[in-house]
């Protein structure tokens, strides 16, 4: 039988630290699932069998409590006061910018495409209560984030594998989401942007509140449509082609040069004044 030579004895090492590696990042993702199962499981029994209004937030609390829980067993996680003592408000309003502008040129151009070929009818903006807009804006933010970036991408930042930890939870964020193929794309957009954010700081409370203000912008456009002063000021904004909702050409060179601005942020500022992978290494708890 044939001795291996050196070379060949090093490159079958090679390759079996990287099967090694890729079964490991395939149990982290498989493992990530939990939360979500978590929330799935509990809104389903909850409708089904005590038909308690507001479900999916009873579901969700039970999901980010499981995703908390599996972040502090197997992730990576900063303590609380040590985010609150490094919290920079610049961090989450770049964040903010680059989800926004990111996300609505992805909507517009996609809505512009799919407009050749069918139509749609626009939403109809409703009236929302106190209670709903409170649950929108500080539950349902609360709730994501500490499933899928506390629990997910936490989970799967131990694999070391940057873009499995940022893509999977995204997908998983999008895919929750049921809505039509530009606003999937646009909350693709805000899962990557807000993974990225948790990833590098390992602060949550960041993609808390880029999550919570974009959910405010949101809740804003849908309360105001409607009203003689909202339809002018979505006029403004955006033009209907086919029931597709597409902003106007000024407005999209503007928030493609704020997109641009806020990756430049992201590539030459970000990571040399507020990326976690710039500072010592933070012990686990």
């Amino acid at each position: 039988m044939r001795q291996l030579t050196p070379d060949e004895i090093k490159q079958r090492e090679i390759t079996q630290e990287k099967c090694k590696k890729v079964m490991y990042a395939g149990q982290l993702a498989a493992l990530a699932m939990i939360p979500i199962f978590v929330e799935l499981f509990c809104s389903m029994t909850i409708r089904a069998h005590w038909k308690i209004e507001h479900a999916r937030y009873i579901g969700g609390a039970a999901g980010a409590i499981a995703g908390v829980i599996l972040c502090l067993l197997f992730g990576k996680h900063r303590p609380v006061r040590q985010q609150l003592r490094s919290f920079d408000l610049r961090v989450p309003l770049m964040f903010l910018l680059l989800v926004e502008t990111g996300g609505k040129i992805l909507f517009s151009f996609t809505a512009l495409i799919l407009s050749r070929f069918s139509s749609v009818t626009p939403a109809e903006s409703t009236q929302k209560t106190l209670l709903q807009m409170f649950l929108t804006v500080i539950v349902t933010p609360i709730l994501e984030e500490l499933i899928f970036r506390t629990g997910m991408v936490g989970v799967l930042k131990k694999s070391r594998i940057r873009l499995l930890a940022v893509l999977f939870p995204s997908m998983m964020f999008m895919m929750v989401h049921t809505r039509n193929l530009p606003g999937k794309l646009d909350v693709l957009n805000a899962g990557i942007f807000l993974a990225v954010c948790y990833y590098e700081t390992g602060n949550i409370l960041y993609p808390m509140l880029v999550h919570s203000l974009h959910n405010l912008i949101a809740l804003f456009f849908n309360v105001t449509g409607g009203t003689e002063n909202g339809d002018r000021l979505v006029g403004l904004l955006q033009r209907r082609v086919n029931g597709y909702g597409v902003m106007r050409l000024p407005v999209l060179i503007v928030f493609a040069l704020l997109f641009i601005a806020g990756m430049v942020w992201l590539a030459r500022v970000f990571p040399k004044k507020y990326a976690e992978s710039s500072a010592p290494e933070l012990p686990l708890s």
